[in-house]
């Protein structure tokens, strides 16, 4: 309070000691404050207050101070110390960097292309990092990740503070994000993110990396002996590397890698489906290695809400005919003529069924297997041939990880690419004079169409192939039955030759003479490719009948 006094008191004294002539000129002069008149009348020089600047005619943007800064993290913090600490910044890029800081992500986005030729050297990659946390912020996905990579190829930027703290916010869970936005790498992508060793890799591109090795097979080994249980794409990798190993031949190989990495990431996962698809798998790997009962035991641990519980039902046949466990055979053939698996594409079934009605003679039931085979098959046929030749074929009976990946992907660009687009026609206001859309927001657009035109053409691929590994697996079974059906005429023409005929009424017009050794009729399923690719299974059928009608 004494100090206030003070001056209140202090300014008449002053202008008493001016004098008349100077306050005579100070009238054609701007008004003076206190603080001048204190200065003059000691003989200090006036102080001129700063001039606040304006923006420049290239320029739109407004210093809005009144909106609040919101430091949510260390990135923005930073960003927030060059704003107001770094001398020398022009009023543009002080504008930019505070709309960051304020949450603007939009505004700020538009003007970054502008702010490359007024930012200082010094801090190129700084503005570099902050568009890129534009993008995250504005869930450009795609663009993102596109960006992201290009910049780690400048020089500089993966070294630079702004880098890591990007990083740093990104990368918390970005494994799983990758999985839920499923990004195509391409080889010119792939290489810059290889470029330093992948012990140089940080979790960003440790997972970019890491999501371009599905289709690889064995190649994705050391990559996958990289990553922890708990990465999101351990599971999947280690499913890629154990099935490629046991397509080799190697089944001990693929045994270790279900073991030291699969494993750990379902218990790491605890999902019950994931689980259950594993018990399909190494009922399979046990199936090969011939291990039949281990691998029944696994087969039968696939529960009915899984998924996978029809194939393996559908796959659990073989063995079960290889076993001569015949009671159980008839038990799940069953189980598969119910109304549910009518319509399933599932051409190994009733070749299954036939095989074992022929073992037992029940002729009556082979041909109505027949008839069921070609009745079911044939709309399955004509489906297949449509989808194959087709230049836009109809999404699969049943999309595997890849088809659907594929569409993810499509979809994602698509809509992305709309919203750029949008964004650019909003950006034409951001800079004056207005000459039409930001270059930035043009050269993403034009990225975004040869992505949607990539992730289309892909889709249309992984379709295809889907359809063609159907056709395969039909082309299969039609081959084997007409051998079942060559088979059946055989015998029922022998046993008619030496008088036992059965009631059954076939007609024989169209048998012809197979050798059988030993009673024994041999079918040898060299190529039963299942749809999804992943074993081929042998089976071989004895013939109890002709040891009737042997002399």
């Amino acid at each position: 309070m004494k100090t206030l006094s003070l001056a209140k008191a202090l300014v008449p004294a002053l202008v008493l000691a001016l004098g008349s002539e100077a306050l005579a000129q100070s009238k054609n002069q701007p008004k003076a404050s206190a603080a001048d008149l204190f200065l003059n009348s000691v003989g200090g020089a006036p102080v001129q207050a700063e001039k606040p600047q304006t923006p420049t005619a290239a320029s739109a943007i407004v210093l809005d101070t009144d909106q609040p800064v919101k430091l949510i993290d260390p990135f923005v913090t930073q960003l927030y110390q060059i704003y107001q600490l770094e001398p020398g910044l022009s009023y543009e890029v002080r504008g930019w960097f505070l709309k960051i800081c304020q949450q603007r992500y939009t505004d700020a986005a538009h003007l970054w292309g502008a702010m490359l030729n007024q930012m200082p050297a010094k801090l190129t990659n700084v503005s570099r990092a902050g568009f890129l946390y534009t993008l995250w912020k504005l869930q450009l996905k795609n663009t993102f990740v596109s960006e992201w990579i290009k910049a780690q190829a400048v020089p500089g930027f993966k070294s630079d503070r702004f880098s890591y703290a990007l990083d740093e916010i990104v990368s918390k869970g970005f494994d799983q994000w990758l999985v839920e936005n499923p990004y195509d790498v391409n080889p010119q992508e792939l290489s810059i993110l290889s470029a330093g060793g992948t012990d140089q890799m940080g979790p960003i591109a440790m997972s970019l990396y890491a999501s371009s090795f599905l289709r690889k097979g064995t190649a994705a080994l050391p990559i996958l002996e990289k990553l922890t249980a708990k990465h999101a794409f351990k599971l999947e990798l280690g499913k890629t590397v154990s099935l490629a190993l046991a397509k080799k031949g190697d089944l001990a190989g693929a045994g270790r890698v279900l073991k030291l990495h699969v494993e750990p990431a379902l218990e790491a996962r605890n999902d019950p489906m994931d689980l259950a698809n594993h018990y399909l798998q190494v009922g399979r790997l046990l199936y090969q290695a011939n291990v039949l009962d281990g691998a029944l035991a696994f087969y039968e641990k696939v529960p009915e809400k899984s998924p996978d519980y029809p194939r393996a039902k559908e796959e659990v046949t073989w063995l079960l005919l290889r076993q001569g466990n015949h009671e159980r055979l008839r038990g799940h053939l069953e189980t598969l003529s119910a109304k549910f698996y009518k319509d399933r594409f599932a051409p190994e079934v009733p070749l299954v069924r036939a095989v074992a009605n022929l073992k037992f003679c029940y002729y009556d039931k082979v041909e109505d297997d027949f008839k069921n085979f070609l009745e079911v098959n044939s709309t399955w046929a004509k489906k297949i041939d449509q989808a194959v030749k087709s230049t836009d074929p109809v999404q699969p009976r049943e999309m595997d990880r890849f088809s659907k990946r594929a569409d993810q992907i499509l979809k994602a660009a698509t809509e992305e690419k709309a919203r750029v687009e949008k964004l650019a026609q909003e950006s034409i206001g951001a800079t004056l004079p207005a000459v039409g859309p930001q270059k930035h927001w043009v050269d993403i657009s034009n990225a975004l169409n040869g992505r949607v035109f990539d992730a289309n053409k892909n889709r249309l691929a992984e379709y295809r192939r889907q359809w063609g590994n159907d056709r395969i697996v039909l082309n299969e079974a039609i081959r084997k039955m007409q051998f079942v059906k060559v088979e059946t005429l055989t015998q029922v023409r022998a046993l008619a030759t030496q008088g036992g005929a059965p009631t059954d009424s076939i007609s024989t017009s169209q048998a012809k003479s197979v050798s059988v050794d030993n009673a024994e009729i041999a079918f040898q399923f060299d190529g039963v490719i299942w749809p999804d690719e992943l074993f081929r299974l042998r089976s071989n059928a004895q013939s109890k009948c002709l040891n009737m009608i042997k002399k």
